[in-house]
Order: structure tokens, then sequence, then C-alpha cells
């Protein structure tokens, strides 16, 4: 009887191992790049930038960070480390907090070097076919964001509650 793999590594005498296996990765390329998605991509990069405006609430804001924060800043995305636009505008009011009170009922109270920040941010972004909005096309935004943020001279988070 022969020999299913002979002394020189052949198949039946005839074929190598060696050659099926290159045999079955080409088989395998062939599918798996027959099988790729060729849609076109919702975003194009050549795509127009436009102005955008989008409003961050922060909330218990220090008053020291309060006071560096300008208008005209440059404000980053902590984790990308991208421009997300410039302030417009900065509007602050007292931070209140609830406090209970010893007969069981609850009033707000302001919290002292505290303040509910308001920013308004321009910006160029890129707008995709569903309405997606990416800042300077890296950052995507979207109501209900929260963010991580900074300017040379402040540090932050917030929430996106407006896109305008």
């Amino acid at each position: 009887m022969k020999k299913i793999i002979d002394e020189n590594g052949r198949l039946f005498g005839r074929i190598s191992v060696i050659d099926i296996g290159v045999l079955i990765l080409a088989v395998v390329l062939v599918a798996a790049f027959a099988a790729k998605d060729d849609t076109t991509p919702i975003a194009v990069i050549a795509a127009p930038m436009q102005d955008v405006s989008y409003t961050v609430a922060i909330t218990n804001m220090p008053q020291g960070r309060l006071e560096s924060l300008h208008e005209g800043d440059t404000l980053y995305d902590s984790e990308t480390k991208y421009a997300l636009g410039k302030v417009a505008c900065v509007e602050a009011e007292a931070c209140t907090t609830s406090i209970l009170k010893s007969d069981g009922t609850y009033v707000m109270a302001p919290v002292e070097g505290r303040y509910n920040v308001t920013v308004h941010v321009d910006a160029k972004a890129m707008v995709d076919e569903r309405q997606n909005i990416y800042i300077n096309r890296t950052n995507q935004i979207a109501v209900g964001l929260s963010l991580s943020l900074y300017t040379k001279s402040a540090l932050f988070g917030g929430v996106i509650t407006e896109i305008g």
C-alpha cells in the first residue's frame, strides 16, 4: 500500500504539503477580498466645512477656573487633544444645591465660590449625510455628549446641551 505522505513531504507522491497550504491561503485571501464592503463612505473627506455653534454646560465650577475661562480661548478635547472651536461667550450663575432642613423639607441654597457655567463655542465642522457633526473632521459632537475639555489655562468637564 502506498503512503499518504512520502519521505519528500509530498501528498501521494505528487504535491507538496506546503503547496497545499499556500493554495488554501490564496483561496482565503481571494474570498476575503471578494466579501469586503464596497459601499462608499458616509463622510467625504473633501466635504466643505460649515460654521457651527454649540453650547456646553458646566456644573459646580470653582471660581478660579471660571476666572481663567475667557472669550476667544481655543477649546481642546482632553482625550484627542484636537481643537473643538473658540469660546464665543461665557455665562455664569451661582451654583445651588438642595439642603435637607430639620423639618424634613428641602431648600435650594447657593454654594459659595461655585458656579454653573454655560459656554458658547464657535467651530468649523463637517456635516455628513446622516447629519452627524464632526468638528475639524475629527471629533463627532452631539447633544448630551459629555466632554473633558481644556483651554490654555483651564481644565473642566461639561455636557453639550445645544447645537445650532
